[in-house]
């Protein structure tokens, strides 16, 4: 969903050096010249992205109003956001987890949940939802964003616990 996005809801591009401009020009004329395959788009498709938000710039960018106004009740919001990035990657293109996802499903539910929250608490907050009043409100756990919430720092606290034994092994 981040990544159909338009231009002004995600930060501007990344400022790339001089010298890794250049490397990219050079490396993009060397793969330009090989014949198609699968191989060579998706060299070219990667150059083309450098220099351009990740998904994970993006997602940090459209969580800011929502940690101004709630980071005390949702800390580590970041965090969660870049690990949910990590097991969207690991299941997209494979590659290495951060922890076992098929024996950590309601981790993995808690990390799509925090996806599916920023997107759509950004996009109220953009229409004019005023968050931190809602945030300091008593709630019931009848809405997903109140489940998110009450179940947050128990969700992230697992979630540090999990990655922090995984980077130990």
């Amino acid at each position: 969903m981040f990544d159909i996005l338009p231009d002004d809801a995600v930060p501007a591009a990344a400022m790339i050096t001089p010298e890794v401009q250049a490397a990219k020009a050079k490396s993009r004329d060397l793969f330009r010249v090989l014949p198609a395959s699968l191989e060579r788009d998706a060299l070219l498709q990667a150059l083309g992205r450098i220099g351009r938000s990740s998904l994970k710039d993006k997602i940090r960018h459209r969580a800011k109003p929502i940690i101004a106004a709630t980071g005390h009740s949702l800390p580590d919001l970041e965090f969660a956001i870049d690990q949910a990035v990590n097991c969207r990657n690991y299941f997209v293109h494979g590659g290495r987890a951060s922890f076992d996802y098929d024996e950590e499903f309601g981790t993995v539910v808690f990390l799509n949940n925090t996806l599916e929250f920023v997107f759509a608490a950004s996009d109220l907050i953009d229409a004019g939802w005023n968050i931190a009043a809602w945030e300091r409100r008593a709630f019931t756990l009848s809405h997903p964003f109140t489940a998110y919430r009450h179940t947050y720092e128990l969700n992230v606290r697992e979630l540090r616990t999990l990655v922090s034994n995984t980077d130990q092994r």
